[in-house]
């Protein structure tokens, strides 16, 4: 260590702890490495950094001076040498990185940016800090311990990871205060008393939301990150995917518009056939389950074959885009209600009721509306909506391809056409869309 001040104390202390012989070399040093010094835990030559010094096996040598032109010579010596070398704040000079590392005994976490962000680690490793308590140590430990019986006793990975994960939701929270006794019992506990049950699998209907994966649910990317099978739609990004086990087994069973490479009954099997194969199966749609999304066709069918799941909302797209848009769905003067309307009704289905779109004061976000512009504005317009009426296009809503375009009801089918708007795109309409021009905030380059 070439240096003896406040920078080179904070290295010592890491080197000192890692087991490393060391060797500090400076004319003076700051108060806490003399007084390492006199604890004898290191060598200390009270000297300036001379080359020949390089003679004695030194494996590595840390530069931690505010002396650009001793830096650099250091940097050539240690490329003479063959030994690595790291200099502090300069990681262009550096061979060798080290990383910011949070030391839980046998649980160790380390940090790096290659170089380039020192603060930003620092200031990560001080939330991580309080994230993971001291306690994890023992923790560690204990897992450790108990491995061996854990693998006697349920020898199929899907029955040992479901024991892990009841174990850590029971045992994880007394890794505080000093509980480690507690922890030990419940352990033992546990592996006394749980018995070897049939896991079979489960289904969970995920919403993904609409497209920015920080807008995903909590309890969403717990799934996921639980999931052995992941089915997901079109509409779910590879950046939501990324949220994922990477062991998960993923499929694409999305459908588009006049193209269903997988009809709804084939994915109503799959489900359940995973299931009954005891895997943990996260049926990923965009927006939010329950809206538009065949949720509820899918549940029905979970439940009439007995398959256990649960359901977790999600953003949906009227309110992800028109917020990341800049347009409120209400406003006290311009919109006392809204109303969610897809364009693509069940075959069954009878033709939707225009006359109700078309009420004073109403938003109306349409779904799967990108074929259908010009029906759209012509039943909107025979029903009542004056041609000026304002209209939004939402094309990739809280993406970073997000696109807006507004104008008028009567333009709508142009605006499409100009536009070449691809899916997946959500058509708003309703004065509320007069509010973009001074309340947009994610897209300035939006028209």
């Amino acid at each position: 260590m070439v240096g003896a001040g406040v920078i080179a104390a904070a290295k010592v202390r890491k080197l000192l702890n890692a087991g490393a012989r060391l060797t500090v070399v400076a004319p003076e040093a700051c108060e806490e490495i003399r007084k390492l010094v006199s604890e004898e835990v290191l060598e200390y030559l009270a000297q300036p950094f001379h080359d020949s010094l390089m003679d004695r096996p030194f494996r590595i040598i840390f530069a931690a001076t505010d002396d650009p032109a001793l830096n650099a010579e250091l940097t050539r010596i240690a490329r003479e040498q063959g030994c690595w070398i790291n200099v502090a704040d300069d990681g262009e000079s550096s061979s060798l990185i080290v990383p910011a590392v949070i030391d839980r005994g046998s649980l160790v976490v380390a940090l790096s940016s290659g170089g380039h962000a020192p603060a930003l680690l620092s200031w990560l490793r001080y939330r991580l800090e309080a994230m993971i308590p001291q306690d994890y140590a023992v923790l560690t430990d204990l897992m450790a311990q108990i491995r061996p019986q854990v693998a006697k006793r349920w020898p199929d990975i899907r029955q040992r990871r479901e024991f892990w994960q009841r174990f850590l939701s029971r045992i994880e929270p007394m890794a505080t205060g000093g509980q480690s006794g507690k922890m030990r019992f419940a352990a033992r506990e546990m592996i006394e008393t749980v018995e070897q049950a049939d896991y079979t699998g489960h289904v969970a209907l995920v919403g993904a939301g609409p497209g920015d994966p920080d807008l995903l649910t909590l309890k969403a990317w717990h799934l996921l990150q639980q999931a052995d099978v992941i089915l997901y739609d079109n509409l779910v990004s590879d950046a939501i995917l990324a949220k994922a086990r990477p062991e998960a087994v993923r499929i694409r069973v999305g459908k588009k518009s006049g193209h269903h490479s997988w009809p709804q009954d084939a994915i109503n099997r799959e489900l359940i056939a995973l299931a009954r194969a005891g895997n943990r199966v996260v049926r990923l749609k965009g927006g939010d389950p329950f809206i538009f999304g065949r949720g509820g066709e899918e549940i029905a069918t979970l439940m009439e074959h007995g398959i256990d799941f649960q359901i977790v909302p999600g953003i949906t797209a009227a309110s992800g885009c028109a917020a990341y848009a800049g347009i409120p769905l209400t406003h006290r003067e311009l919109a006392h209600s809204c109303i969610f309307v897809t364009a693509h009704p069940h075959e069954k289905g009878s033709e939707i009721n225009w006359s109700v779109l078309c009420q004073p004061r109403q938003t109306i976000a349409i779904y799967m509306g990108l074929g259908q512009g010009a029906l759209i504005s012509q039943r909107l317009l025979k029903h009542g909506l004056p041609a000026q009426h304002p209209v939004a296009i939402v094309e990739h809503g809280t993406s970073e391809n997000q696109r807006v375009f507004t104008g008028r009801l009567d333009e709508l089918p142009t605006m499409l056409a100009d536009n070449r708007v691809q899916s997946p795109a959500l058509l708003i309409v309703g004065e509320v869309v007069r509010m973009r021009s001074h309340l947009s905030w994610f897209d300035a380059s939006s028209v």
